[in-house]
């Protein structure tokens, strides 16, 4: 076990190189209105019946306002080819859009771009701003990778993030707590919940959410 989690934090921390760099862009908060609400609520119950027509027409005069959650949206059906041709490209700028305006699943969106974008610099810088940011908006996956960033460099930071992720429910989170001395807060933890862990997340590679 210990070797296969060493390597899942390893490989967390290693996308970190240009952490302490400098990348803040203005975010500034959307601030939803009843009759959007109730629209979105509209919007989700089409998509979950697949009627991604009636989606985008739902949509449509929400992302002409502005509105973070509708672009996010827009963002994954282009990402999944739903009601779209499937393009990445596009559902990245869409998901920046929504981030920009504080919606935070966007800027967890966001960071995955980021991170898929590449090595340089300036990709790091931004995959973690908006990591970071979207963890600090209550992600769970978000705190989870900051609390594997900080495993090993940061005790302070680790046990700050890998906590908020932990009360979330985050089972990996919880297991990199019992092997720095705090397995006392989750005495419920099982030999299930740590093979889930080595298997699903540490070798298939699956996200750190899987084994909630």
């Amino acid at each position: 076990m210990r070797s296969v989690i060493l390597g899942v934090l390893l490989c967390l921390a290693g996308a970190g190189a240009a952490w302490a760099e400098k990348y803040a862009p203005t975010i500034t908060p959307y601030v939803e209105t009843a009759a959007q609400q109730h629209q979105m609520t509209t919007a989700d119950a089409a998509f979950d019946k697949g009627d991604y027509e009636t989606v985008k027409r739902l949509l449509a005069p929400l992302i002409e306002a502005g509105h973070p959650k509708a672009i996010n949206y827009t963002g994954l059906m282009h990402n999944r080819g739903l009601g779209y041709t499937k393009n990445t490209k596009r559902a990245c700028k869409l998901y920046e859009i929504a981030a920009l305006r504080g919606y935070a699943s966007a800027q967890w969106n966001t960071s995955t771009c980021y991170h898929l974008a590449g090595k340089k610099n300036e990709m790091k810088r931004k995959y973690h701003f908006w990591i970071e940011t979207a963890a600090q908006n209550g992600i769970e996956e978000a705190q989870a990778h900051m609390a594997a960033y900080y495993y090993k460099t940061n005790r302070k930071l680790f046990l700050y993030w890998a906590k908020k992720a932990a009360a979330q429910g985050n089972i990996f989170a919880r297991i990199l707590l019992s092997r720095q001395d705090h397995g006392h807060l989750f005495p419920d933890l099982t030999l299930l919940d740590t093979a889930c862990v080595i298997v699903m997340i540490g070798v298939l590679g699956k996200d750190l959410t899987y084994c909630n």
